[in-house]
């Protein structure tokens, strides 16, 4: 997942990216100047996956990759390792996340960019939590299986060597 955003405050924050509820989901979102990922697995746990640091005003682009490493023991149940990114720097990673074997919204909750529609995906926040802040140009979902790579930057340098 890549959400290209522009943060215009300090004091931005909300939901960039929503899928689910509080039955099960995933969000990313801005709060108290950090980037949050939660892995929500059945509404029984709360995977939670902060950046170290602050984040930086301007425009980025923010990454969370998931790497499938086996499933818990005896069950189908899909274990991973989180890697978050501003721009092309890892800035946080979380290991043996619990992922669902199927898919989310068995009461109807669906995808949000902006705000979180619907019952809350994670405790750390109260729906809807708009965001504000900034601006969010896109988020892109790839499922190819190839590495995070920020392609706007890799043609500038490319051009650049001109």
């Amino acid at each position: 997942m890549v959400a290209e955003v522009t943060v215009d405050t300090t004091g931005a924050e909300g939901v960039l990216f929503k899928q689910g509820g509080a039955h099960g989901g995933h969000v990313l979102f801005i709060a108290d100047g950090r980037l949050h990922y939660v892995y929500n697995f059945l509404g029984e746990r709360q995977q939670l996956l902060s950046s170290v640091g602050p984040i930086p005003l301007g425009h980025h682009l923010f990454g969370v990759r998931y790497a499938r490493t086996g499933t818990v023991p005896n069950s189908h149940t899909p274990l991973g390792d989180l890697t978050m990114y501003f721009d092309h720097n890892e800035v946080g990673s979380l290991a043996d996340v619990t992922t669902h074997p199927g898919t989310f919204g068995l009461a109807g909750a669906g995808i949000t960019v902006g705000r979180n529609g619907g019952s809350a995906v994670s405790s750390r926040y109260k729906a809807p939590f708009a965001f504000t802040g900034g601006s969010i140009a896109r988020v892109t979902i790839d499922l190819s299986g190839r590495p995070y790579e920020d392609v706007e930057k890799e043609l500038a340098l490319a051009f650049s060597r001109d």
